[in-house]
């Protein structure tokens, strides 16, 4: 939602910009088809401007303002999860403050209930007009359909119905022939589309005067087509002068007094303009790449240092924040992403980091049976370094292959902030040795051979709901069973008596309510790959209430080690 609201509040900028050139450049030309066709183009063009970004390699003055906006709305509401086929890594968001959270849902609350305001009305306008329409008698007319009312009313025309009073029918035909000019120069077209901008721009007033603008092109291109009939000038500008009174009835239609009297009149004696002024419109050019400069956005730097200008006076969660934004781009930069969505990482190219609760630092490696934690002490970047440079080259040894391994940082709910942020410094540390002794080497693209390749997951230990594993052998025979799992160490304890040859060969059934969160089924999950348990069903009831009684319907899934 947050990138919706960044995206109206840049074409607001492209709208208004547009419809200042069009007020001091284009609105007194008498090129009143053309500017009518221009200024649909660049309504819809304004549209579209915001969807494409161009990059820029160090953030200017005027660029500052809009990566501020974009901090405050995005940044800090962005929450991504990554995940990976032999390993689920989810990448979770440092919450963000209520006040910043709230902004982007309160505003967007506004906007909607504005739309669906403006939609009611359009509605509400165009039953009025069908109603009017289908209760009085039609006849098809030189390719349209001509509708006579009885009472006095203002005409109008809409799509391919002219409605006209009795009176103007029998006694001013001028007027019937501006609402035929109407239909033929198919202005009910422009105001459809106008409707839809207008319903996702309710609040800018620079689409209300751009219609307004169109509306009154509308009318001088049907006043121009009534002169050009044969009818007499003179005459038909005192129809209008009588004709102007009453009021608009209808939004969605085109009627003959609906629009500013004097400037009609005007219009229709002017002098038609030179026609090499509708070069002007060529100055629109360089305008648009003013603002998308604007706009810009700075490309991904190879350091998080090049960012960070941009961020203003980040506290520890925000420059969290930062770091987990950072990381993520660059696994998304480095990564071929399957069609789910999910990446996909070797498992043997995966090396853990865990922060307890304590705010200890362990590096948990993996042997043949279990994990093995060694604590760390000192400076973590060199031992992070030195364990990624002999296992890749261990690994390539082994398979041949020369992939880039990973960080698997994992974070207990209770550590502090700072510590997570100073073990993320320290990670990416360890990556900026690796990457300066590649370019000593001569490597040229860095990023390919040693991108920053770092999952961050919070472990949560406390388990809001309960969660049953009951594991058997291949003959079906009960080893374990755990009920009402409200601790993630109540499994590990169970699992731990689970002999080793065991493991490998049990079968899982995990069973959970529809309503169980599922960072806490896949918190299961990794423990029980971490005892290389792989065979799994799980099943999830959800209660059903039929007015008779309660019914439990299961949903099951099986996942295998792929």
């Amino acid at each position: 939602m947050s990138y919706f609201l960044i995206y109206l509040i840049k074409s607001t900028v492209y709208l208004g910009l547009f419809y200042a050139f069009f007020l001091v450049a284009m609105r007194s030309t008498t090129f009143f088809r053309f500017n009518r066709a221009m200024l649909l183009l660049g309504t819809f063009v304004c549209m579209l401007l915001p969807c494409y970004t161009i990059t820029v390699n160090e953030v200017e003055g005027v660029q500052l303002p809009m990566q501020i906006l974009d901090e405050m709305l995005v940044l800090k509401t962005t929450d991504e999860q990554i995940e990976t086929s032999a390993i689920e890594l989810p990448l979770q968001e440092t919450a963000p403050t209520a006040s910043t959270s709230l902004l982007p849902i309160v505003l967007l609350g506004i906007y909607v209930i504005g739309m669906l305001a403006y939609w009611f009305m359009v509605i509400r306008s165009f039953i009025e007009v069908w109603k009017m329409i289908a209760s009085h008698p039609k006849q098809w007319k030189d390719g349209c359909w001509l509708v006579i009312i009885p009472e006095k009313i203002p005409s109008f025309s809409w799509s391919n119905y002219i409605v006209i009073s009795e009176e103007d029918y029998r006694n001013y035909p001028q007027v019937l022939v501006h609402e035929r000019m109407h239909y033929l120069c198919r202005h009910s077209y422009d105001i459809l589309f106008f409707t839809i901008v207008h319903a996702l721009h309710w609040f800018n007033p620079m689409v209300w005067l751009i219609r307004t603008e169109l509306k009154q092109l509308h009318e001088f291109e049907a006043d121009q087509g009534v002169i050009n009939q044969g009818i007499d000038a003179t005459q038909y500008q005192l129809l209008l002068v009588k004709k102007a009174v009453g009021k608009k009835l209808y939004n969605i239609a085109n009627g003959f007094n609906h629009t500013k009297l004097q400037k009609r009149i005007t219009m229709m004696i002017q002098e038609k303009t030179n026609g090499w002024e509708r070069l002007k419109w060529l100055v629109t050019v360089p305008v648009v790449m003013g603002a998308m400069l604007v706009f810009a956005q700075p490309e991904v730097k190879d350091t998080l240092e090049e960012i960070a200008p941009t961020v203003i006076q980040l506290n520890t969660k925000e420059e969290i924040s930062v770091f987990k934004k950072f990381f993520a781009e660059q696994l998304s930069a480095s990564e071929k992403k399957l069609p789910d969505g999910t990446v996909k990482v070797r498992e043997r190219t995966v090396h853990t980091l865990f922060l307890n609760a304590n705010n200890e630092v362990s590096l948990v490696k993996r042997n043949q049976k279990t994990f093995i934690s060694t604590p760390l002490e000192g400076n973590y970047q060199t031992t992070i370094a030195n364990l990624l440079r002999e296992a890749r080259a261990k690994d390539k040894q082994e398979t041949g292959k020369d992939e880039p391994h990973t960080i698997y940082l994992k974070y207990h709910e209770d550590a502090s902030a700072e510590s997570l942020l100073h073990l993320m410094k320290e990670a990416k540390a360890a990556f900026d040795i690796l990457r300066s002794e590649y370019k000593a080497q001569g490597i040229t693209n860095i990023d390919a051979t040693c991108p920053y390749r770092v999952y961050i997951e919070e472990m949560k230990e406390k388990l809001s709901h309960g969660i049953e594993v009951r594991i058997f052998d291949e003959n079906g025979k009960p080893l374990v069973s755990v009920k009402d799992i409200k601790q993630i160490n109540q499994l590990k304890e169970a699992l731990e008596k689970l002999p080793a040859d065991k493991r490998k060969i049990a079968h899982v059934s995990l069973k959970a309510d529809n309503d169980t969160p599922m960072e806490e089924i896949t918190a299961i999950k990794k423990v029980l790959r971490e005892y290389y348990i792989y065979q799994l069903n799980m099943e999830v009831n959800k209660t059903i209430d039929n007015g008779q009684g309660t019914l439990y319907q299961q949903q099951t899934t099986t996942q295998k080690k792929e």
